[in-house]
């Protein structure tokens, strides 16, 4: 692959995500009343700055940052990105059904169980990768679990809908703006996460019958990188819209509270 040409993609890419997700700190920070929904995304926001910031640092420094260390911590922040989102689909799921917020304990819970799940698929790339591997690894151990989460992620927001829809006020139009949003959470992490999850798997498979990769798929690799260095400004953009409706009141009557705010994600 063309180093220049991919530098010339991740820079703005990962520039635009870094923006937006200081952005989003701003807008935590300024915020009077903080919600575990507003909180979900940051957490989010702090994954993905972490991400683009080392990619980042990769294009412009590539003789003092990369090697093993770069590769545990960028795909370590991937891995945590996409089980996060999925656990705040399942969150999300939980508070459309009960009608009720997510607890800050039930949050903390789900924070710890996804970090050491990404903790553990990020060292298992790392093994993978390295010179001196201590242990075989499946190749189906790499990809499988990120794409069963984007599946599970995708699955839990259109239940989400689903029960939205049985719900009188669906017809509502803040209701209907909430359920294009909650749309457009499932789409933005099927195009930026997807990509370079199938792109893990494909080369898997190159590999493991020691076959040259294509250029074909070196081009690939170009754009699934670049659309996983705008996760975290596709949040930003849906939280952008998402505000438009995070305080009315048809919304607090359905839940007795800020369904926007507390479903967030």
């Amino acid at each position: 692959m063309n180093e220049d040409v991919l530098t010339f993609t991740v820079i703005p890419c990962t520039s635009l995500t870094g923006l937006a997700c200081l952005w989003l700190f701003f807008k935590y920070i300024t915020e009077p009343e903080k919600n575990s929904g507003f909180s979900m995304v940051i957490i989010l926001a702090i994954s993905d700055l972490i991400y683009s910031t080392t990619l980042f640092s990769n294009c412009l420094f590539p003789d003092h940052i990369g090697g093993n260390i770069f590769y545990l911590i960028s795909l370590s922040t991937l891995y945590f990105s996409i089980y996060w989102a999925g656990t705040i689909s399942v969150f999300v799921y939980q508070t459309v059904r009960d009608k009720n917020p997510i607890s800050n304990q039930h949050l903390l819970k789900g924070l710890l169980v996804t970090l050491t799940i990404a903790s553990l698929s990020g060292f298992l790339w790392f093994q993978k990768l390295s010179y001196h591997e201590l242990f075989y690894v499946p190749d189906f151990a790499l990809y499988a679990p990120p794409g069963f989460a984007l599946l599970l992620t995708s699955v839990f927001y259109w239940k989400s809908i689903k029960t939205l829809r049985t719900q009188p006020e669906c017809e509502l139009k803040s209701m209907r703006q909430y359920i294009r949003n909650l749309k457009y959470h499932s789409v933005s992490q099927i195009i930026t996460c997807a990509p370079i999850i199938i792109l893990f798997a494909a080369i898997s498979v190159f590999n493991s019958h020691e076959v040259r990769i294509p250029p074909v798929l070196q081009y690939a690799a170009l754009i699934a990188q670049t659309l996983s260095c705008l996760s975290g400004f596709m949040n930003a953009l849906i939280y952008l819209k998402l505000g438009r409706v995070k305080n009315n009141s048809d919304l607090m009557e359905y839940m007795n509270t800020d369904l926007t705010n507390d479903t967030f994600c």
